[in-house]
């Protein structure tokens, strides 16, 4: 048999079989598992990805440079730093820690960050991140404050109230003495990351020195942004190089946040794992199903064997046909699951409608028997128990041909190993019984 004549030959009968014995829950099931695969991940990865830009734009940034002393040489090492090629913006800043006290005596811990007051223009991506949803980025004075809106919340204030920032001073020569200093609330920001948006206030660099340093300068941190976070760590050992930069001080977003961000890889791989658990149980269907084939199918089998065709060329057709429930599943799973991604937002407003469609006509038929029924407005995603307005989605390319390669894998392990029986049958004796 030629070769070209054996390709045709193996298309033609694997469709052929393909078309009738084909199990339509093996399909289903592949697709089912491919959508559930991309919808949880892509989801998933909405979250995560707000979380880690959170971060790293208003709090670690990508690269840090610890240890800097405010002094003649800052400029010199700010203008080595940004002639890196991939550095995008490099922002002082100073970070303590103060107790923060409205009017309305209500206390809370707070981060006090000091930054440049033109950092909003200097670092566009935290501009971006810092959404402001009251009065503006303004801490061109030393008595302005921008607070975070949780922050504002608890604190019961609003803008152009005043709080009044408690911390301990080292200026004294005495030692630590408390120190006081009333603030004007200028702006209150929402990151969408509950933690800064609870805990965090920005105060201009100047502000800082003065509140918790009594005008002495406080040494500094360099936070620098690049083009590509995952460039991080040649610019690092080009940072370390410059002179006045010591090596130690120099530290990237992978080591600044490797407990979080490993955690967060940890919850996506046990998730990606314990779904494939679907594609498991789809492939013990596709393997009885193949099995039962390879059985229906004995008389075929010993027909072909009998006018010369090899065990490996029938086991293909069968490997083959796994390989095609695969695809043919994963294709429809794929889009399905792009589709649910993508609207997903609209997939759970139509079933809070419906929910509440059922709610109120569960209301009505219980007036009409007199009984009382507490209406209430139903909603997955209520913003008194979760901090979002809309589900985030986000979809990346290489997880979703790796959930299609998985799922075409086990199609064609359990078509392997199910067709493994046909170098058992005898032609002659399935011919000479039937």
């Amino acid at each position: 048999m030629s070769r070209r004549l054996g390709i045709r030959f193996l298309r033609f009968t694997t469709l052929r079989y393909f078309k009738r014995g084909v199990s339509l829950f093996s399909i289903v099931g592949i697709g089912v598992g491919v959508m559930a695969l991309i919808a949880v991940l892509s989801i998933m990865d909405g979250f995560q990805s707000g979380f880690i830009e959170s971060i790293l734009d208003i709090d670690s940034y990508h690269i840090r440079v610890n240890d800097i002393k405010s002094n003649s040489e800052l400029k010199s090492i700010i203008e080595k730093i940004m002639d890196i090629r991939g550095v995008v913006s490099v922002i002082p800043f100073t970070e303590n820690k103060a107790i923060a006290n409205s009017v309305s005596s209500q206390s809370r811990g707070v981060i006090v960050r000091g930054v440049p007051i033109d950092v909003c223009n200097r670092d566009l991506s935290f501009k971006d991140r810092l959404k402001m949803v009251r009065g503006s980025f303004d801490i061109s004075s030393t008595s302005n404050i921008v607070v975070g809106s949780e922050l504002a919340d608890m604190l019961d204030i609003d803008v152009g109230d005043r709080i009044v920032l408690v911390s301990l001073s080292g200026s004294s020569k005495n030692g630590l003495l408390p120190v006081r200093k009333n603030y004007t609330v200028s702006g209150i920001f929402k990151t969408g990351y509950y933690d800064i948006d609870l805990n965090w206030s920005f105060v201009s660099l100047k502000a800082a020195d003065l509140f918790f340093w009594g005008g002495k300068e406080e040494n500094l941190t360099l936070g620098i942004k690049i083009r590509n976070r995952f460039d991080d760590r040649g610019i690092v050992e080009r940072i370390k190089a410059i002179p006045g930069v010591a090596k130690g001080d120099v530290i990237s977003w992978r080591v600044y946040n490797h407990a979080f961000f490993n955690a967060l890889l940890m919850e996506k791989v046990m998730m990606y794992l314990l779904l494939s658990l679907i594609f498991v149980v789809v492939g013990f269907n596709i393997y009885h199903s193949m099995r039962r084939l390879v059985y229906e199918k004995i008389e075929d089998i010993a027909i072909l064997r009998s006018f010369g065709t090899l065990p490996g060329t029938i086991q293909r057709i069968f490997i083959l046909e796994g390989f095609f429930t695969g695809i043919v599943g994963s294709f429809w799973g794929v889009l399905a699951g792009f589709f649910v991604s993508v609207n997903i937002n609209e997939v759970f407003s139509f079933f809070e409608s419906l929910a509440n469609f059922v709610l109120a006509v569960l209301g009505l038929a219980l007036s009409i028997f007199n009984r009382n029924f507490a209406e209430s407005h139903f909603s997955i995603f209520s913003p008194v128990y979760f901090y979002l307005m809309r589900v985030p989605v986000k979809i990346y390319f290489v997880e979703t041909l790796s959930i299609v390669l998985f799922a075409v894998l086990t199609s064609l392990l359990a078509a392997f190993f199910a067709s493994r029986d046909i170098n058992k049958i005898k032609p002659a004796v399935i011919l000479r019984n039937r």
